[in-house]
């Protein structure tokens, strides 16, 4: 064989490259546009049974306000910075966070249609091999350590049940 050829494992692997101010400001447009639909929604959601309660929007309207002040606050974050201060970002695998991305967008839609439990018995260890775990005991520990946190939590501490 001749000294040109390569292997294909040899290649190195995708990296996109993008400068540090227009990344973070593009992400936490997203991420303002994604908080404010979000509460948007939640107001939809139904009112307390009795003045004991604070209902169901109360939780989400609180988080998305959160989200949507530090999305504001990272935008302005990125305009007061130098110009030459903000590193660029390299995005390793940039194939990776696309799929991950489509995941959780296909994750978040199939609840209501199948519910959180197995949407995420399914999805959970499809993210996890798009960022590059291939362990197959870790794929499964980690779905069922995640499932199990998340119905401790909602079933036995806040008392709300998934369907």
């Amino acid at each position: 064989m001749s000294p040109e050829l390569t292997n294909s494992s040899d290649k190195a692997p995708a990296v996109l490259m993008l400068n540090g101010r227009v990344a973070l400001v593009v992400v936490a447009l997203l991420s303002l546009c994604c908080f404010t639909w979000m509460a948007w929604q939640s107001t939809a959601f139904p009112a307390a049974f009795n003045s004991a309660e604070v209902g169901a929007a109360r939780v989400p309207l609180i988080a998305c306000t959160g989200g949507i002040l530090t999305s504001i606050g990272l935008i302005v974050h990125a305009i007061r910075r130098k110009f030459d201060s903000m590193a660029t970002i390299a995005i390793r695998k940039p194939l990776g966070v696309l799929v991950a991305l489509a995941l959780t967008i296909l994750w978040v839609w199939g609840m209501p249609h199948i519910g959180f439990y197995l949407a995420s018995v399914v999805v959970v260890p499809l993210i996890m091999l798009a960022g590059g775990e291939r362990r197959p005991m870790m794929l499964v520990l980690s779905t069922i350590g995640f499932v199990v946190f998340v119905h401790v939590c909602f079933s036995f501490l806040l008392d709300i049940e998934f369907p």
